[in-house]
This record gives structure tokens, C-alpha cells and sequence, in this order.
């Protein structure tokens, strides 16, 4: 048998391969200290989704618009720069009816004093409470509630101070909720 000799064979250097090696691993780096960065602005989206902030902003909208649209008529409502009363109806559901199996005339009052807004809802007869909802991190400039044609129209800022316990108001939410109410 003859060998033949393969002339200019070409082939891969220990020079060449430690080159891709570091041309790789300071790609790799990168890539790392981009998803670092994500994951702490995820963090912070996170934190800022779940602080008393956004929760308390929630719950007022929500007790706002559905007080607003169950009142019977413009004339139900009264407004003043810091506070906003309501008479409207509640219903009472039972879990397997399709309509409400009872109908309370309620009052609801939206009261500000000392950085603190309360809402007390209360049954119109027998004088029961039914919801209470006190939030406390409203900020120094008092809300602002307006009554305009079939619109009542509530605007505040509510402070959250947990994202960054240095600074004792390091974020603010503003709140502005526009509801109809319904004439029956």
C-alpha cells in the first residue's frame, strides 16, 4: 500500500481556539449583565404592581365607580372640595340568584382630613355599616371631587412610600375616576 502525503493540511491552532474562547465568554458576559438589569427593573415593576399604593388606588376606584352608578339621580350626590356624599341603593345577592334578592338605601360618604381618606358605607334605615375603607397615604394636596351633569368625578394622589424606605414618599400615584350614574 502507498501513502500519499496530504500537503497543506489546514487546521485549527491552539492560538485560534483560545481567541473564540475569550471572544465568546465576553459575549456570554454581556448577555448576563443585560438579564441582571432585567431582573431587577422586573423587581421594581413587581414592587410597584403590589405596594399599598396600587392597592389602595384600586379599591377606591372600584367603591367610587360602583357607589356612583347605583345612585338614583344627580340630586343624590353632594360634593365639596374635600368630601363627597352619596345615597344610593345596594343590592343584596344571594350565590344562586339571577336577580338581587333584596334592595338597601344606602349612604356613602368620602370624607379627607390629615392626609387620610375615609369612606364609610351605611345602610340608610337601620344605620349598619356595610364597608369601610380608610386609606392613609393620600398625599398633602386634599382630593378633589366634582359633580358635572350625570358624571361625579373624583381626583387624588395617594403617596407609596414602600418601594424605597429612604425617602419617606418616593413615588405617587394619581387617581382621577369618572363615573355615570344610572337613572332608574
Amino acid at each position: 500500500m502507498q501513502q500519499t502525503k496530504i500537503k497543506n493540511l489546514k487546521g485549527l491552532t491552539l492560538i485560534e481556539l483560545m481567541i473564540t474562547i475569550c471572544i465568546v465568554a465576553v459575549v456570554m458576559w454581556g448577555v448576563a449583565v443585560l438579564m441582571a438589569s432585567d431582573i431587577g427593573h422586573w423587581k421594581t415593576m413587581y414592587d410597584r404592581l403590589n405596594s399599598n399604593a396600587a392597592n389602595n388606588s384600586y379599591e377606591i376606584r372600584r367603591l367610587f365607580d360602583r357607589v356612583v352608578r347605583q345612585a338614583p339621580s344627580t340630586s343624590s350626590l353632594a360634593a365639596s372640595d374635600t368630601s363627597l356624599d352619596i345615597d344610593y341603593y345596594d343590592y343584596v345577592w344571594d350565590s344562586s340568584d339571577i336577580i338581587p334578592s333584596a334592595v338597601i338605601k344606602a349612604h356613602a360618604s368620602f370624607n379627607y382630613s390629615n392626609n387620610t381618606l375615609t369612606v364609610v358605607c351605611t345602610n340608610r334605615s337601620t344605620g349598619v355599616e356595610l364597608e369601610r375603607l380608610i386609606i392613609s397615604n393620600v398625599a398633602n394636596k386634599p382630593p378633589f371631587f366634582k359633580l358635572t351633569g350625570r358624571a361625579a368625578q373624583m381626583m387624588l394622589t395617594i403617596n407609596n412610600s414602600s418601594t424605597n424606605p429612604t425617602e419617606p414618599f418616593s413615588e405617587q400615584i394619581y387617581v382621577c375616576s369618572t363615573a355615570y350614574f344610572n337613572a332608574y
